[in-house]
């Protein structure tokens, strides 16, 4: 006889697999629940909604894919972006609607945690952004601040994974025009 799943952790396991299979959008409780072998009550006692569940599953994938396997973050602004969006694609590649149920959800209006993993990764763009040599003229010359810089790149590459582009190529190069760097693909960026 198969041992039923009850921890939170190997629930989200199963649902990252129940995801992966047949998307995000088609996760219900009552598949979690057969697919983990536990009663719909077992799965409400870790998650008390289906949004609860879909918002923690969301915050796994991401977590995932940015914190994951010895993922870390460039040290320069430029490779910063393209590792974000690069962390992007790998998780839509897995989770394919993954950037489409996010987008039609007002999960990250809602959610603390997912507004905290957003508010990481911008902090930690903004870190980046403000180390480069480049910067300060820029700002001087724009009036831009870093948070502002970092919230257009943000939301560019949120707008460029949900359309599956494959790059995020016209996003450098506008940035590294803006902060007049030599082309974004050369080697010293990189």
């Amino acid at each position: 006889m198969n041992r039923p799943i009850t921890s939170k952790e190997a629930l989200l396991t199963t649902a990252r697999a129940l995801t992966a299979q047949d998307g995000l959008l088609k996760l219900t409780v009552r598949k979690l629940a057969g697919a983990a072998g536990v009663s719909i009550g077992t799965v409400y006692n870790y998650f008390p909604s289906k949004e609860a569940l879909i918002e923690a599953v969301i915050q796994s994938v991401w977590l995932q894919a940015f914190h994951g396997q010895n993922q870390h973050q460039p040290q320069a602004f430029l490779p910063a972006l393209a590792w974000v969006y690069s962390r992007m694609q790998a998780a839509q590649a897995h989770y394919p609607d993954l950037m489409a149920a996010h987008d039609h959800r007002t999960i990250m209006a809602t959610s603390p945690g997912l507004q905290a993993m957003h508010a990481h990764i911008q902090a930690a763009l903004v870190r980046t952004l403000e180390a480069d040599p480049h910067w300060p003229a820029t700002a001087a010359k724009t009036g831009l601040s870093p948070d502002q810089v970092v919230h257009f790149a943000l939301t560019h590459l949120k707008y460029a994974a949900s359309d599956h582009r494959s790059n995020c190529d016209d996003l450098l190069a506008i940035l590294a025009a803006l902060l007049e760097k030599e082309d974004p693909h050369a080697s010293s960026l990189y």
